[in-house]
């Protein structure tokens, strides 16, 4: 499933980048259409062609359409030059549309293998010595129509992706597998099962390595090569061009000069509004240094601003209170033994 969702990826970018590339040589967007299903045209034939045949083997109806690809700003490849019949079963549909990556995978394994013979290349080159590499890929090089081929490959490895509709119709299909996988393998019978078809499945995955690493090979050079050519004519030209959801968003050099003009501009006037706004006290952290005191005036000319010293603080009279002495008689008491003792002369 890895290796499924990097072809994947790669075969999107590429698509995209190859369409951008075509609107910035045409600056047209019915020439670029036409030049994208044009490169890819090789691969767009096997795909219908497999398509077709096993519509046929699976006795499904299936309708040739030839038409000439309407404009479109999406980088899409829409191979639908075969319409299968709506009527079919969704498994026959799903084995019709596995068809051309099968046919895809024999393809390309056969042109690696059998004309171009990656296998002894990569056998030189296995030890990693620089020297070595060279002489791997002086031997492929050498081949005839090289070039050619590599452009087939390309072609072929980015148009046979399957469709999704495929791959939600087959997972019944591979849970039913899963599922009776995990009964043989709890009777024991694993073993005896896959002992016939062992090595033609051990083949087959060998296969698809191969056809897996030429193909992220033929990629990741062409997204390189792409990339360069790319940034080369956007710098010369001063056109650019990207993808928004799907679908290019073209843009001449004069309008992004205007584009930039026009975001200085806005961004000047940003900064004017910024320097004349007047920050409220109440905005940001609460703080005694956002509030506006009152300044005092300046002081009256004519008076002296010295500080005169304060009044002096009257003090207190000092209250004199006569305390008796114990040794002094009360006078109170003096007077009653006055009192006390005329009466008893009497």
């Amino acid at each position: 499933m890895v290796g499924f969702w990097l072809l994947r990826q790669m075969e999107r970018w590429l698509h995209q980048h190859i369409f951008k590339l075509g609107w910035l040589l045409t600056k047209d967007f019915r020439t670029t259409t036409v030049l994208f299903y044009v490169l890819f045209l090789p691969g767009i034939v096997l795909h219908e062609v497999a398509l077709f045949f096993a519509a046929s083997f699976l006795n499904v109806r299936a309708e040739r359409i030839l038409r000439f690809p309407q404009v479109q700003e999406i980088a899409d490849l829409k191979i639908n030059f075969i319409r299968l019949s709506p009527r079919a079963p969704r498994w026959k549909i799903a084995l019709i549309e596995l068809a051309p990556p099968l046919v895809g995978v024999i393809v390309i394994s056969a042109i690696a293998n059998g004309i171009l013979n990656i296998n002894a290349a990569l056998t030189v080159m296995r030890t990693g010595d620089l020297a070595d590499v060279g002489t791997g890929m002086a031997m492929l090089t050498a081949k005839p129509d090289f070039w050619l081929w590599t452009f087939i490959l390309f072609t072929i490895a980015n148009t046979m992706t399957p469709r999704f509709t495929a791959q939600r119709a087959l997972r019944p299909v591979l849970i039913g597998l899963g599922v009776l996988g995990i009964v043989l393998a709890s009777a024991g019978l694993i073993d005896q099962v896959l002992a016939p078809v062992i090595d033609p499945i051990v083949q087959f995955v060998n296969v698809l390595a191969v056809v897996f690493a030429v193909t992220v090979a033929i990629n990741t050079s062409a997204i390189f090569v792409l990339g360069v050519i790319e940034q080369s004519i956007e710098r010369v030209t001063g056109n650019s061009a990207e993808f928004v959801r799907g679908r290019l968003v073209a843009k001449s050099r004069a309008e992004i000069l205007a584009e930039r003009q026009a975001e200085r501009e806005r961004l000047a006037k940003q900064k004017e509004a910024e320097k004349k706004r007047t920050p409220s006290a109440l905005e940001g952290v609460p703080s005694v240094y956002r509030l506006t005191f009152p300044l005092p005036g300046p002081p009256e000319t004519g008076r002296s601003t010295r500080a005169e010293p304060p009044p002096p603080v009257p003090v207190a009279a000092e209250m004199v209170v006569n305390v008796p002495k114990d040794d002094e008689p009360d006078a109170e008491a003096q007077d009653d033994e006055d009192e006390a003792a005329g009466s008893s002369d009497g």
